[in-house]
């Protein structure tokens, strides 16, 4: 159809009678031959992504869908391929931002939690927050800010949402370590988004 000569540069009447093949659209020949397996098997293959290859030789990613017919008797293979070389990019963008956060957090030797918002619950916790509270990780990630933090709840959560709203991120609080002590500490809150949260 016309959405394919757009996407991959083909006018139609040089590919009628030619095969994907023929017109060298396959940059993942291993993706192709596990496709055609699929479609041997069960008949169908819905939203297989792939690399293909348009007329001037730009490799895009594509997202494969074909299902087997019989038109007038004839068996045929219908395939809608969607151009998703966009999403994959901000897909490796985001994977590689999120890389360089966890190796920012999880090398800092600054004390780093990261809470959920809401209920203040401990998501993650790196080294230098086990060493100075006197918990392991896995202590940390089963329990709240309000197990450290010794403001009552209600004053936590307000804390909590001026931070979210940006109208401060600079506190005083008093956090309990693991042995008991009560330590004066300076924090910085900043909303950040992980894993779409």
């Amino acid at each position: 159809n016309e959405g394919f000569s757009q996407t991959y540069g083909w006018a139609r009447d040089e590919v009628i009678g030619r095969t994907t093949v023929d017109i060298g659209i396959w940059s993942d020949i291993e993706g192709r031959r596990r496709l055609v397996e699929t479609l041997q098997r069960d008949g169908y293959c819905r939203n297989f992504e792939t690399e293909l290859r348009t007329r001037d030789g730009k490799v895009i990613n594509a997202l494969v869908s074909s299902h087997s017919l019989v038109i007038k008797g004839d068996p045929c293979l219908l395939s809608v391929t969607r151009d998703v070389s966009e999403r994959k990019k901000w897909e490796r963008t985001l994977i590689e931002s999120e890389a360089r956060f966890r190796n920012l957090f999880e090398k800092n030797t600054s004390v780093m939690l990261l809470l959920e918002p809401v209920s203040g619950a401990i998501l993650d916790a790196n080294g230098a927050a086990a060493e100075y509270y006197g918990y392991s990780r896995e202590r940390l990630l089963s329990m709240s800010i309000g197990d450290i933090n010794t403001l009552p709840p209600e004053r936590l959560r307000e804390e909590r949402a001026r931070a979210q709203r940006g109208e401060c991120e600079s506190f005083l609080f008093q956090h309990r370590l693991a042995s008991g002590e009560l330590r004066d500490v300076e924090v910085h809150l900043t909303p950040i988004e992980s894993a779409g949260r």
